[in-house]
């Protein structure tokens, strides 16, 4: 099974806009969609906002296998609960090199097609 969270942003839920999109993107691959609802406390710095959203989406990770979180402004901030962000991957060091590759792949295309068309 694929796990995958939806984290959402600060203003709309995780069924809106780009995120509506991407969820439907992972779902369309074999995705079982986790959705985070909330509504963020006012008046916090930026900040004071990691610990809030680590405590609204670590819950929801906890005994997911390997999950993909998907999230957006706030929601970025819930990165923190991934086992591992850092692209290493077992076994031999080229599929790690090779991972490396495919983002800065997807980031040139990005500035290519979307920033600096």
């Amino acid at each position: 099974m694929r796990s995958v969270v939806v984290v959402p942003g600060g203003n709309f839920g995780p069924q809106a806009g780009l995120l509506a999109y991407v969820g439907q993107a992972a779902a369309r691959r074999g995705g079982a969609l986790e959705l985070i609802w909330w509504t963020p406390p006012a008046g916090r710095a930026l900040e004071d906002y990691a610990p809030w959203v680590y405590e609204q989406v670590a819950p929801v990770v906890d005994g997911l296998p390997a999950p993909l979180l998907i999230g957006k402004s706030l929601g970025s901030l819930g990165a923190a609960v991934a086992a591992d962000h850092g692209m290493c991957l077992p076994g031999p060091l080229h599929r790690s090199a090779e991972v490396l590759g495919r983002v800065t792949t997807a980031v040139e295309a990005f500035l290519d097609d979307v920033v600096w068309r």
